[in-house]
């Protein structure tokens, strides 16, 4: 497929762009901080402060994040909340600047969910069983009304099953 002119110089300077970001800022190891292998995928997410916070599951089930410290831009070490949980779990910031987690409880697959308990804290409340016989990944989004809602597939059946918040 041939590109016109417009979409090659595009594609030039995005490619130009990414080559210099990684080569401004590089990478930076998360896997090696905790000497296990991202069993799950990492997510991130976005606190109310705009800093950023990184989610995994371990390969022992433990549900490990760390965040972006705002007074110098380093990174905070690996902080529980919990194990027992499947990869494959998703997260999003509620209507009053809380980051909520939903994850898939290994033993019983039900749907759990946590959430700050302060905008920007690093104290949780406890976790929350919402039920159900699902597996992971699930998705989670905020609706117009700022309500959330979380996405799954049953554990028998297949089937995609919906959760929102009433």
């Amino acid at each position: 497929m041939m590109l016109s002119g417009k979409n090659r110089i595009f594609q030039s300077v995005w490619w130009w762009a990414a080559a210099l970001i990684v080569c401004v800022f590089g990478w930076t190891d998360f896997a090696r901080a905790q000497a296990d292998s991202l069993y799950g995928k990492p997510v991130v997410g976005q606190n109310a402060d705009h800093q950023l916070e990184v989610f995994k599951v371990g390969a022992d089930g433990e549900l490990r994040h760390r965040w972006r410290k705002p007074s110098n831009g380093d990174w905070s070490a690996w902080s529980s909340l919990g194990s027992g949980f499947l990869p494959g779990m998703a997260l999003l910031t509620n209507v009053d600047g809380q980051l909520a987690v939903f994850a898939v409880n290994r033993t019983n697959h039900a749907l759990m969910s946590i959430r700050q308990k302060a905008p920007n804290g690093h104290e949780w409340l406890e976790w929350t069983n919402l039920g159900g016989e699902i597996q992971p990944p699930l998705v989670a989004a905020r609706n117009a009304d700022g309500r959330l809602e979380v996405f799954a597939v049953s554990l028998n059946g297949g089937n995609v099953l919906h959760l929102w918040q009433t």
